[in-house]
């Protein structure tokens, strides 16, 4: 396995440094280095060997550790699923995908989707190709989805997923109402202020210092969509943005620096056989992130720490007290952005993206006709319509990316989080000590513990179960949205 390793991480390198680095001018020129190398990951990963000494793994299993042997399981699970597709479709779908990434980046800039259109069209037909190949009947569009689905959530009902938004959705419309009616305006001015961008720069790296991530291990850089991958054995990068503002850049690396702290926390054994083909729960992982982003950075005992910090580096926030500013990145209100939503409102975001791309993969919503089924999601859910496409369907890169099923993963992770953030507040009951000293060693070692040790071979609702003995569900998430949102609009 040390061979398709290796190339899954050169793949990643590659595609890492076109996100980040690479000139525009120079994609074109790159598209083939990408195809080489995603096929050339493919190609030594689904060989008779590899499938040989996975059969014989399996058939042992049983005498290997638990965690071990179910990550046997999942990675003969990843095999199965990689061989279902040939090198050169894989290779064929990673040449549009490098162009559809740098139209779209120009398109979002531009706010011009009719730009991205054609390589969203070619992007989405390819798409259809794979769930068919997959096992999706090409007579009935409506299987597609589900198909794509289980590239990103192995085992994840759809349906329990789709219950779930639809439960939160309207959990959101009902808060905003009660939010309208309390006539409470909390202080937000700050978050709109306009900030040194260097400043900016250097707090980033600072932050995911404090949450824990290693820097002797990963780095940080700027780039237009905030994400984080992992780029060999003790090599995980995470990026942010400084164009949105201070709660942008903050809580933007708090999150990626969440992933990155589980990818830091993988078994070696898990890492130095990890191929780009694998197939894991990415809700556990968006639990992780959402967790250090809101579970722990949107607290008070948090802040109690570092806003004397934050005052240090940004003077002017002396005008603004501690309880205004913890009430300010709490608030309940509708945004356009969905990286930048506020928790109680983040969930109508995915939402709607989980209904367009559901919409557009099964030919029910046509392209051309994208911008405006998503402004109507927005609306239906937030009451307010985006005024470009922009702030609309081109502020996200996973359609170019041809990540289509992927984005319920996010409301899985927002739902998890609270779950698990719940039983280590049981366990550790003097967290808010650990918190106010900015120690979050604590935190970040239970949730090796229980999470990172077996994130990559459970699926979500099997690990949460494993966890706390309760079902995964929107309950805990309910909790944590009012225990941030009452005092700040004095509600029941």
């Amino acid at each position: 396995m040390q061979v398709p390793t290796a190339w899954s991480y050169s793949y990643g390198l590659e595609a890492w440094y076109q996100r980040v680095y690479c000139p525009a001018s120079a994609i074109a020129a790159r598209e083939f280095g990408a195809k080489l190398l995603a096929g050339m990951a493919h190609r030594t990963f689904i060989t008779d060997e590899n499938g040989q000494c996975l059969d014989d793994l399996v058939g042992v299993a049983d005498e290997l550790p638990t965690t071990q042997a179910a990550f046997v399981r999942r990675l003969k699970l990843s095999f199965d699923m990689a061989r279902q597709l040939d090198p050169e479709f894989v290779e064929r779908k990673e040449g549009i995908r490098t162009r559809s990434e740098a139209v779209w980046k120009v398109a979002r800039a531009e706010s011009n989707f009719k730009m991205f259109a054609p390589l969203l069209t070619e992007m989405i037909n390819i798409t259809r190709e794979e769930a068919i190949i997959r096992g999706a009947d090409a007579n009935n569009p409506s299987t597609f989805y589900p198909v794509l689905f289980n590239l990103y959530e192995p085992g994840m009902d759809i349906a329990l997923v789709e219950a779930m938004l639809d439960d939160a959705f309207a959990f959101t419309r009902d808060l905003l109402e009660r939010v309208r009616a309390s006539g409470v305006t909390p202080r937000t001015d700050f978050l709109e202020w306009t900030y040194d961008p260097i400043a900016l720069k250097d707090l980033c790296p600072d932050v995911a210092k404090v949450v824990g991530f290693d820097f002797d291990r990963g780095g940080f850089d700027l780039t237009t969509h905030p994400f984080c991958v992992r780029l060999g054995v003790n090599d995980v990068r995470i990026t942010g943005r400084i164009t949105n503002g201070l709660a942008g850049a903050f809580f933007g690396v708090a999150h990626e620096a969440g992933h990155a702290i589980y990818d830091q926390n993988l078994p070696d054994y898990m890492v130095t056989t990890w191929v780009e083909a694998m197939r894991y729960s990415l809700g556990v992982h968006e639990s992780q992130s959402r967790g250090t982003e809101n579970g722990n950075c949107r607290s008070r005992p948090f802040w109690e720490f570092y806003y004397p910090k934050l005052q240090t580096r940004f003077p002017r926030l002396q005008e603004v007290s501690l309880d205004e500013f913890v009430a300010g990145i709490n608030t309940a209100r509708p945004s356009f952005i969905r990286v930048e939503a506020d928790e109680a409102t983040y969930n109508v975001h995915t939402r709607a993206r989980f209904r367009v791309e559901r919409g557009f993969i099964a030919g029910d919503i046509v392209v051309d006709d994208i911008p405006e089924a998503f402004n109507q999601e927005i609306f239906d859910g937030l009451g307010i319509r985006p005024p470009n496409d922009a702030q609309g369907c081109l502020q996200d890169i996973h359609w170019g990316g041809g990540l289509i099923g992927y984005f319920p993963t996010y409301s899985i992770g927002n739902f998890m989080g609270p779950q698990v953030v719940e039983q280590f507040r049981q366990d550790v009951p003097d967290w808010e000590t650990h918190l106010r000293n900015g120690d979050f060693g604590s935190y970040n070692a239970w949730m090796c513990e229980h999470v990172h040790q077996r994130g990559m071979v459970d699926t979500a609702a099997e690990l949460v179960e494993r966890i706390t003995g309760k079902p995964l569900s929107t309950d805990a998430w309910k909790r944590r949205i009012m225990s941030g949102v009452r005092p700040v609009y004095g509600l029941n």
